[in-house]
């Protein structure tokens, strides 16, 4: 499990449920927080595509061509299944 600490060490994220979309890439994220009410949790998503630079390496960028977007499209439906019934 991916995790990633925030400047602000009560607060973490944990990658849960990444899926691929041809060349579009999703990822569910569960953000807990502590406060002095205690830890609370909320649900977010991400979507990113590689691209390789001029350079040969491969970089994750948050911009889609028009190929891309009915992946994009795929992978927001996805999400919102995934998450509405999470906030309620």
């Amino acid at each position: 499990m991916d995790r990633r600490a925030f400047p602000h060490e009560s607060v973490v994220l944990h990658a849960r449920q990444p899926r691929r979309f041809d060349r579009v890439h999703s990822a569910i994220w569960r953000k807990e927080a502590a406060d002095d009410k205690g830890v609370g949790a909320f649900f977010s998503a991400s979507f990113s595509r590689s691209v390789r630079g001029a350079d040969g390496e491969w970089r994750n960028v948050t911009s889609f061509s028009a190929r891309d977007l009915p992946h994009l499209g795929l992978a927001v439906d996805w999400a919102m299944r995934e998450l509405l019934p999470k906030a309620e």
